[in-house]
């Protein structure tokens, strides 16, 4: 991978070669969105632009005739947080922004990609009609069942966007510093917590989201990301600081696995109490 990010940076026409080729090729498409954050994040946003719009031409055809926004969506997104990086070299604004550009692209899915909408849409009423028939008194009060899938698909895509589009900005910033700062993208998980005003206006958000007609689910999921990767550089920071064994990430990976979804609003709640304690400089 250090030797794709080398090439890419040869040139724009080797860097536009490769996000063209990622982007058309099927499920590579987040690589492509890496390559243009490279080159927005070692070249600046005008570099970027200039590779990402070549990039946008096949993600516009997946999105006309393959039906799938995702390619275009997580290149949009990438690009966005790509931009806020490099502008501000700040994690936490850079996560910020990708969450409120993904609720964004999540509620223009359905009016961008109709029919891709209504087939995903379609499968998962299939799989809710078959379920036990008691599901249905776990619903929202005054809600018919289509309209809660409809939330929940748009949250779901809202999710699988948006992480993606992280874990393509993380690739970017990791080849970066691989050929440019060694060490600098461990060094930045290590100590990126959210500040307490942040974590304040977050909570605030998913507390009167609903009341003002935002989808509840969309922002619990795709806010709640940002905690969480704060929670898991939480542990990271204590145990590189603590100096201990490697065995104890792999031990808390395999918590993350067998207690999930609990230990994630462990992890979540950490991150909030971290944001108004900092914990690390604490230790």
């Amino acid at each position: 991978m250090q030797r794709l990010a080398e090439f890419v940076l040869r040139g724009p026409v080797y860097a536009a070669g490769v996000a063209v080729i990622a982007m058309a090729v099927p499920f590579l498409f987040w690589i492509s969105a890496a390559v243009v954050g490279l080159v927005t994040l070692r070249l600046g946003l005008r570099q970027g632009l200039s590779i990402g719009i070549w990039a946008l031409l096949p993600g516009a055809a997946w999105l006309l005739w393959g039906m799938d926004p995702a390619p275009l969506a997580v290149l949009l997104l990438t690009m966005v947080m790509s931009a806020i990086l490099q502008a501000t070299v700040s994690w936490e604004k850079t996560l910020i922004g990708g969450a409120a550009a993904a609720i964004a692209v999540a509620h223009a899915i359905p009016l961008v990609a109709p029919d891709f909408f209504g087939q995903v849409t379609g499968m998962a009423e299939q799989v809710y009609s078959e379920m036990d028939s008691g599901a249905t008194a776990n619903l929202p009060e005054g809600q018919d069942p289509a309209s809660v899938i409809r939330m929940m698909m748009i949250a779901t895509l809202g999710l699988l966007n948006y992480g993606l589009a992280v874990l393509s900005t993380l690739l970017a910033r990791g080849w970066q510093a691989k050929l440019f700062n060694p060490g600098g993208l461990k060094s930045e998980f290590h100590e990126f917590r959210l500040s307490a005003p942040v974590a304040l206006a977050v909570l605030v958000v998913l507390a009167v989201g609903d009341y003002v007609g935002l989808n509840p689910t969309l922002l619990l999921l795709v806010l709640g990301l940002p905690l969480f990767m704060a929670g898991i550089a939480l542990v990271h920071g204590v145990v590189a600081k603590r100096e201990l064994a490697g065995g104890w990430l792999i031990g808390f990976y395999i918590a993350l696995i067998i207690l999930t979804p609990w230990l994630f609003l462990v992890l979540m709640i950490a991150a909030i109490i971290d944001s108004w304690f900092d914990i690390r400089q604490r230790l």
